[in-house]
């Protein structure tokens, strides 16, 4: 399965397979984050090689949820890192600080969607493979199949409401009418 974060792909939408090499490249993104990070089995267990605590993988089918524990305790990490059998798209991410995806490109904006809902500020999204298309990257790393793009939430509500016609600033600290009037 290619989704770190144990998304599943929606019916019908192919997923992108991961290998070993590409799944270290998005965490180096997030070195300065030592937060909690989001993945599946080989992503999970170098989350967590590189102290990122906790460390949960989303997984439907329970053959790869087996086998993904499997690997955890082959790695000497059983009981470290933890897998869940539960859909990804309904999960609950608003604890969530580092966040890891492989990308199929068709679920990128129902994907978009759900990360800037629940997701608090200074979280850290890493893509792999197929960027976030409407959002600007922190950093990229890589090229080709091993290209991964690092954005930070707060960053990206920003330019959404910079792009939506006013500034984070605006909104947050408005003039008081009475000032605004004693103005004029």
């Amino acid at each position: 399965m290619g989704w770190t974060a144990g998304a599943r792909a929606p019916q019908g939408v192919p997923a992108v397979v991961a290998e070993h090499r590409p799944t270290r490249k998005p965490h180096r993104s997030t070195d300065t984050r030592r937060r909690d990070s989001f993945g599946l089995s080989f992503q999970v267990l170098e989350a967590y090689r590189r102290g990122f605590r906790p460390v949960v993988g989303y997984e439907l089918n329970p053959l790869l949820l087996r086998l993904s524990s499997f690997h955890a305790w082959r790695a000497g990490c059983y009981g470290k890192v933890s897998y869940c059998q539960e859909d990804f798209w309904k999960a609950n991410l608003s604890d969530c600080n580092n966040v890891t995806v492989f990308l199929a490109p068709s679920v990128v904006p129902p994907l978009e969607r759900k990360l800037l809902s629940e997701l608090p500020e200074e979280a850290c999204v890493v893509a792999a493979r197929f960027p976030f298309v409407k959002w600007t990257p922190a950093s990229v790393a890589g090229d080709g199949l091993e290209q991964a793009w690092a954005y930070i939430i707060r960053d990206v509500r920003r330019a959404e409401q910079a792009t939506a016609g006013g500034s984070p600033q605006e909104e947050s600290n408005p003039v008081p009418e009475e000032e605004a009037v004693q103005e004029k």
